[in-house]
Parts: C-alpha cells; sequence; structure tokens
C-alpha cells in the first residue's frame, strides 16, 4: 500500500504541475506618459536598461518561472528595422539604475526587428529567461543601425530611478556598447509573458459558514487555548496539494471594541492523522509567535515566521493560544457547522493560556484560509572522503529530510532535496563517526563535501583481578572492536518456509557480547533460492527489532522497523534506518512476511545443529510470541559494540536454557516438513565486520588506564592515572595503600591524530568490602552426584558484579571475594529444580 500511495502522490505532482504550467502574462504600468525608450530609432544607435521589482512582477500574478516573451504597448511605430536588435536579462537584487550595467547578464534575442505596428507588440525570446520569483529583473534592449528615421514612442509610468538610457548616431561603434547615459523619469509599460516551473502557490478556504464563535480571539478571558483539524480530504477539495504552509487567517466578523492585544500569541502546527478527543499536546512546531491585536474585520492573516510543511497524507491541526491578565471582549470569527473531534477550545482567567486542559468540543469550527508553497527542490550533490587519507568512502548514506542516497565508487553522490533554511544533512558509514551539518539550501544546485572520521572504537571487556595476596591488581581488556556480526547459521539453508498470510513474524533471538551498550545497526537474511514457493517473485517485507520485555524474555516491544525490497534471492542485507541501541539482555530481528502465499518471499531454515533460537508470531491470528517448529531461522544480526568473543575468564559464559520440542507453527507453509527438536540454547559466532573494504587507517598508538572509585564514572577528574601501555594488560600496585571503597578501572584507546576512544569500565572490586562466600551442594531425593551444578551469584545494585562456578564432586564451591551487598543467588543443575535466594551478604557466609 505504501508503494501504491507513492505513485498516487506522485501522479498528484505531476497533475498539479502540468495544471499550472501554463503561462501567465504579467502586467506592469498604466501609465499614458510617453517614452521614446527603447525604440529610440531617430538615432542610429540606442541602448536602455529598465528594472522592474519582484514586488510588481507578483503583484501582476507572476511567479517563478521562464519569462517566454515581453511586450510594449506602441502609441507609434517607425518601420526603420534595428540591426543587432538584442535583449538581455538578469535577475538582480538592485532596487535602482545609477548607470549603465555592464555585467551580470544573459542575452536571450539578438536579430534583426521593427516595430510592427501600435498597441502591445510582443518580443518573443530565443532563449527563455529562468526568474527565480524572488529577484528584481533587469532588461536590456540595444541595437546598431547606420541610418535614422523616427522614434516609435511608447506608454510609460513616472517611476524615477527606474530607466536608464542613451541614443546618439555611431557610424563605426555598437549602440550595445554606448556608455554615459542618463536616468528616465517615465519607465516604459511592459508584458511579461512567464511559464511557470512546477504547482504554484494556492490560497485554500475551509469552512463558508455564517456562524459567529468567540475563540481563537476569546479576548472576554484572560487566557485562550483553541485546537482545530481539518482533513486531508477538505485542503485537497479545496484546491491544495502537499506543500509549504505560510500563513492563517480567520474571518473577523466583529471587532473587540476595545482593541486589546493578546500577549505570547502563539500559533502551532502539526501532521495529524487522526481526530480529536481532547488537547494534543505534543508534537507540536511553532510557527508564529508575537503579541496581537484583532483591527480588522474580515480575513486577518498571520503570516509565519517559517513555513510549515503539510506532508499530504495526514491531516493539518493548527493551535491558537495566547496568555493575558487582563480582559475586554470578544473579536468574532465565523465558523461552520462540522462533524465533532475537529474543534476544541477552552478559555480561562489566571492560568498559562498554551498550557490549558480539559477543553470543550464543539462541532462550530472557526472558517481558516491559508496558502500553501510549491516545495521547489535543489539536485544536492558531493563528494564523502576519509578525513584521514582524502580517499573517497564507498557506500556513506547522505540523508536530507526524506532524501536519500548512497556514494558510489568515486565517493560522490547527488540527490534532489526540498529547498529551505536551516536544512540538515547527515552523512554516516559505518565504522565512521556520523557527521551532520546545518545549511540554507537553494537555487537549482548545491555541493556539500564530507570528510569523516573513522571511529575510534573502545576496548573490548575490561576485567580487574586481585591476586591471592592481595597486594596487586591485573587489569585486562580485549582489543578494541567495532562493528560484528552475530551468527548462528552454518550458511548453508535444508528448509525454506511461508506463512499463509502476510503480516505474520518469523524471529530469531540474539545475545550479543557481554558488554553494552550495543547498537543494532542492520543485519542480513536468508530468503533461499527462489525454488520455493513455487511461481514465486520477489516481494518486499519488513525487518524489525524486538526487545525482550515479553514473559520469558519473548519478543515484545517493537523497537525498529525497515521495508525490505529485494532484488536477489539468498541473503539480502538491510539497515535500519536509526540504529536501536540497547544496554542489557538480549534482542531479536523479526522478518515481517510481505505478500500472502505464494506470491511472497520465505525465510530460509538451518536444521543442522540448530541453536534453538527461532521465534514465530501469528499475527494474524491474534495468537502471542512462541517457540517455532522451524530452527533455526537464517537470520544475522549486524551490531556495533566493544569487545570481542565471551571473555571465559571472567566466567560470563553461562550456558543457554533448555528448548523444549515444538511443532510447526499453525498457519505456515514450508519446503518439507521440520524436525521436530528440542535441545540446549546454542551460542553465537561473533564476527567482526571489514566496515569499508581495508579504507580504516587510524592506528591504534595504545592505551590509557585509570582507577576510579565506583559512583566516579562519571567524573573523569577524579580517576587516577595509572599508566599508559600498549599492550592489553597492566599490573596496578597501589592495592595495599588504598582506602577502603569499591574501585574500577577505566581503560581509553589512543589513535593517530591523538584521538581517543570512550572508556569502558571494569568489574568492580571492593577493597575491605568482601566476604567468603562457601556453598555446599547436595541432590535432593535421589541422592545424585553434584558435579556439574551451575552457581551464580550476580549483585542486584550493580549487575555487572557476578561470580560464576561448577561444582566439582564433592558438591563445594567457595568463592573467596565476593563483594558485600545484596544478590541475586541461582543454583541449577540440568533435570533438577533450581534454587534461588535473595540474600544480604554483608561477611563470610556458608550455604
Amino acid at each position: 500500500m505504501k508503494r501504491f500511495l507513492k505513485h498516487i502522490f506522485l501522479l498528484t505532482w505531476v497533475f498539479l504541475w502540468a495544471f499550472s504550467s501554463q503561462a501567465v502574462t504579467v502586467t506592469i504600468g498604466t501609465g499614458t506618459l510617453t517614452s521614446n525608450y527603447p525604440f529610440t530609432t531617430y538615432w542610429m544607435d540606442g541602448r536602455t536598461q529598465i528594472l522592474y521589482t519582484a514586488a510588481e512582477i507578483t503583484a501582476g500574478g507572476g511567479v517563478a518561472g521562464n519569462i517566454t516573451s515581453i511586450a510594449f504597448n506602441v502609441i507609434s511605430n517607425s518601420t526603420q528595422v534595428m540591426n543587432s536588435f538584442t535583449v538581455r536579462m538578469q535577475n538582480t537584487t538592485a532596487t535602482s539604475i545609477p548607470a549603465f550595467v555592464e555585467t551580470g547578464w544573459t542575452t536571450v534575442l539578438t536579430t534583426n526587428w521593427a516595430v510592427p505596428g501600435t498597441g502591445w507588440q510582443t518580443i518573443t525570446l530565443a532563449t527563455p529567461f529562468a526568474w527565480d520569483g524572488t529577484s528584481n529583473l533587469m532588461i536590456e534592449i540595444c541595437y546598431d543601425n547606420t541610418s535614422y528615421t523616427s522614434y516609435s514612442p511608447v506608454y510609460s509610468t513616472a517611476a524615477t530611478g527606474m530607466t536608464w538610457g542613451r541614443y546618439q548616431d555611431l557610424s563605426t561603434a555598437s549602440g550595445c556598447t554606448i556608455t554615459g547615459g542618463s536616468a528616465q523619469a517615465n519607465r516604459p509599460n511592459i508584458q511579461l509573458e512567464i511559464t511557470p516551473v512546477g504547482p504554484q502557490p494556492v490560497t485554500v478556504t475551509i469552512g463558508n459558514g455564517t456562524t459567529t464563535v468567540g475563540y481563537p480571539y476569546t479576548t472576554y478571558w484572560h487566557d485562550g487555548r483553541t485546537q482545530i483539524l481539518v482533513t486531508k480530504a477538505e485542503i485537497l477539495a479545496a484546491g491544495g496539494f502537499p506543500g509549504m504552509i505560510t500563513d492563517l487567517a480567520f474571518n473577523v466578523s466583529s471587532v473587540n471594541s476595545s482593541y486589546q492585544p493578546m500577549n505570547g500569541f502563539t500559533i502551532n502546527v502539526q501532521n495529524y492523522p487522526g481526530t480529536l478527543t481532547g488537547f494534543v499536546t505534543g508534537g507540536w512546531t511553532t510557527v508564529y509567535q508575537t503579541t496581537y491585536t484583532v483591527q480588522n474585520t474580515g480575513w486577518n492573516t498571520h503570516t509565519f515566521t517559517a513555513p510549515f510543511v503539510w506532508n499530504g497524507t495526514d491531516n493539518l491541526l493548527f493551535e491558537i493560544c495566547y496568555d493575558n491578565t487582563s480582559y475586554t471582549s470578544y473579536s468574532y470569527v465565523y465558523a461552520s457547522t462540522v462533524a465533532s473531534g475537529l474543534c476544541y477550545y477552552r478559555y480561562t482567567d489566571g492560568a498559562t493560556g498554551c498550557s490549558l486542559t480539559s477543553p470543550n468540543s464543539s462541532t462550530s469550527r472557526p472558517n481558516v484560509r491559508f496558502t500553501i508553497q510549491p516545495m521547489t527542490s535543489t539536485t544536492l550533490s558531493g563528494v564523502v572522503t576519509n578525513a584521514s587519507t582524502g580517499a573517497p568512502i564507498i557506500g556513506a548514506l547522505v540523508q536530507c529530510g526524506d532524501s536519500t542516497a548512497y556514494t558510489i565508487a568515486d565517493g560522490s553522490y547527488s540527490m534532489k532535496v526540498l529547498q529551505g533554511n536551516n536544512k540538515v544533512v547527515t552523512c554516516s558509514k559505518l565504522g565512521f563517526d556520523t557527521q551532520s551539518v546545518t545549511i540554507n539550501i537553494s537555487g537549482a544546485t548545491q555541493t556539500q563535501n564530507f570528510a569523516l572520521l573513522e571511529n575510534t572504537n573502545p576496548p573490548g571487556v575490561v576485567f580487574a583481578s586481585l591476586n591471592t595476596a592481595q597486594t596487586a591488581v591485573t587489569i585486562t581488556w580485549g582489543v578494541p572492536q567495532g562493528p560484528y556480526e552475530i551468527v548462528y547459521d552454518d550458511g548453508q539453508f535444508e528448509n525454506m518456509t511461508s506463512w499463509a498470510v502476510g503480516g505474520n513474524i518469523n524471529a530469531l533471538k540474539f545475545t550479543p557480547i557481554n558488554q553494552y551498550p550495543v547498537q543494532i545497526t542492520g543485519g542480513r537474511v536468508h530468503i533461499g533460492d527462489g525454488s520455493y514457493p513455487s511461481g514465486a517473485n520477489l516481494q518486499p517485507f519488513t525487518m524489525a527489532v524486538y526487545d525482550d520485555d515479553g514473559a520469558l524474555g519473548y519478543p515484545n516491544t517493537e523497537l525498529a522497523t525497515v521495508e525490505v525490497t529485494p532484488t536477489h534471492y539468498g541473503w539480502v542485507d538491510f539497515t535500519f534506518p536509526t540504529p536501536v541501541t540497547i544496554t542489557s539482555g538480549n534482542f531479536y530481528l523479526g522478518m515481517i512476511q510481505g505478500g500472502n502465499y505464494p506470491n511472497c518471499v520465505p525465510i530460509a531454515i538451518d536444521e543442522t545443529n540448530p541453536s534453538m533460537r527461532s521465534y514465530s508470531r501469528f499475527v494474524t491470528g491474534n495468537a502471542p510470541w512462541v517457540l517455532a517448529g522451524y530452527n533455526d531461522f537464517m537470520i544475522r544480526a549486524i551490531v556495533v559494540g566493544a569487545g570481542g568473543p565471551l571473555d571465559l575468564s571472567a566466567d560470563n559464559n553461562v550456558p543457554g536454557k533448555y528448548i523444549e520440542k515444538h511443532r510447526e507453527n499453525v498457519g505456515t507453509y514450508s519446503l518439507k516438513i521440520p524436525r521436530l527438536i528440542g535441545g540446549q540454547e546454542g551460542v553465537a559466532q561473533y564476527i567482526p565486520v571489514n566496515t569499508d573494504n581495508g579504507d580504516n587507517s587510524d592506528v591504534l598508538l595504545g592505551y590509557q588506564v585509570w582507577r576510579l572509585k565506583m559512583g566516579e564514572e562519571n567524573t573523569p577528574s577524579a580517576w587516577v592515572s595509572v599508566g599508559t601501555p600498549t599492550s592489553t594488560s597492566i599490573i596496578d600496585n597501589s592495592w595495599p595503600t588504598l582506602s577502603c571503597a569499591g574501585y574500577r578501572w577505566a581503560v581509553k584507546a589512543k589513535y593517530t591524530g591523538d584521538r581517543w576512544s570512550d572508556a569502558v569500565f571494569s568489574n568492580v572490586l571492593g577493597k575491605c568490602m568482601t566476604a567468603q562466600v562457601t556453598f555446599n551442594i547436595s541432590m535432593c531425593g535421589t541422592g545424585g552426584n553434584p558435579e556439574g551444578t551451575m552457581v551464580q551469584l550476580t549483585n542486584t545494585q550493580y549487575p555487572d558484579t557476578s561470580y560464576f562456578a561448577i561444582a566439582p564432586a564433592n558438591g563445594v564451591v567457595t568463592f573467596p571475594h565476593v563483594w558485600k551487598g545484596n544478590y541475586d543467588i541461582w543454583i541449577f543443575k540440568f533435570t533438577y529444580q533450581a534454587w534461588e535466594l535473595n540474600d544480604d551478604i554483608m561477611g563470610d557466609k556458608t550455604y
């Protein structure tokens, strides 16, 4: 449906462009004075320059576009041919002509021409001139003869400083190079034929009722707030189109006799998809803010300080509010009867008008009028390079509003963007720091280059361990790693499946390296080889990220989505528009099927040594998330985070839970009947991502290590330097002299150009704050062997402080240095019920 609507929008835009591109004739000047300029054929040569303002052209109905002809109203004509008759034009900011202008001209006609008669005589330009819609227009007319006859005078209007001319007899020189000249008191009347470019501004009026209401100008009260919803259908029916709204007007029927100002008079606007049930409190864009007084009946227009872009798909919601400390009487406006949910208002004394709540609903909505300007575009282009080497970067994403482009082999990009001020252009590429600039975009073309700095990836997991003698702390860490891929499949599929109906979901559970936060940037999904479903074509589908905040850690909250349009079978890459950051736990990537079977793409399944991480949701059947009967769905995640594979010495690699057998999902088809198996939840392969085909060049020079007290993580000035090693470990011998407290160590990586990564923190070691904890484990009932029982302690205040061990045959597990605090204790052996306890450990303890 989204693609269909895009086509409808495009067709609508083309229709509007075609409809509004008919030429308009602009007449400037109605005077009946006489001017001998520009057809001064009483002399051999003549040169005339004339200035017309943008305001005059606009007032005559002109808009930005191509000027294809000009005309002068001739009183009487000479039939003499003007040889080398030349017309030149330019857009200019000049407001008068004090002398001949010699630069900036565009020649639009050179010919031999005689004035053919009286009345409006048209001169058709050989090359249309592009008037930009905002500049003044200067025209030069000159010719070069060797004889003379008489003038062809034209009607003109008094306009000081707007015409400069000279005529003389020159047998050897050209009239177009005459210098000197003088100002003329009268300016020739002119007609300009302009062919607009694209859709033109339109004034939209919504409502023609004659009921009167006291809102939004509710000055009988101190404070007022009004919200008015205009539907998409109403705007389109009134001739509107997606574009920039530049003003808002209300039709006043009677004016407050005291002419009371409204202080803090504010207009907010937003695109709004539904109808109102009360005041909308968020999502607003402020477009107008001033002190305003209603002084006249009729349409009172508020011209926005910043245009608002109506997207053409949602309804349009206006809010008007103000905040006074006194009152007089209403200024009434005309309104029309509408359905409920289109207008709410509230007025009161002694409050803040723009924060009023508990509004009244009304079916009398004020009539409104607003102007929609077309959204003109500029071709924005440039080159993206590596800031360290100057080499081009391939595949960088450049984005401005809804416009996006990727750089090609030479690092260049080009895209159409909407014109406007303070436009944010962002350039990003995996492995590089994102860069944003705020620029004004205008004209036909504009260049914006980017030089991206490579990521300064932080070190891997930092682990601090106190030696047995408690005299020194050894700090170790992994080499920096940035983007990495989380993989659970072997790359080969044995099966494929599809839902009978689109909109249903197949997902895979992912566990990142135990170092947070982690950014999920995208991934890849395998859609088979095209052999199944039979006769299916490549169809779009959606990839989504889900949090593990459902019951039992199942998927629940949808964090981001991206529509994927595949161009080939096999692995299909996808990237989320904005990376998703998680700070703990697991996440899920889900494929939301596009299209009904068989007109859809399947998801491939790796049935060899599955990791038992597949989940499904029968959305159209109103079913919850469940374990999938297909293992494993072939989805891979690409994330950005610190660290390499789990540091086993830190005892973080806790085995996954056991997944029971589960039949295939209701409402699905598959290439073959899936294997019905259960098993232990598997672990991932973590594969570093080559971020830019080997063009990263920043060099890792070493590290800086600091010691800090727990709680000082956000106060770097309190950190104490331990050293600047080039290897991935260091020993801190200060432990015996440290005061009693909890300590951590921070490590940063240093790169060329004196660029540093973010700090990565170690686990906490407590001095005078540790206890010895012993567990004596025996098995209930059968008297089984405790060997292999897993024991884990997790600090509830600092979850990154945890301890893990596996019991030996005698069942005795001792942790000699447990930092004091409150802990969740978990003891488990397969086939036995887990033993769990939350307890305070503030001294040596035996369980």
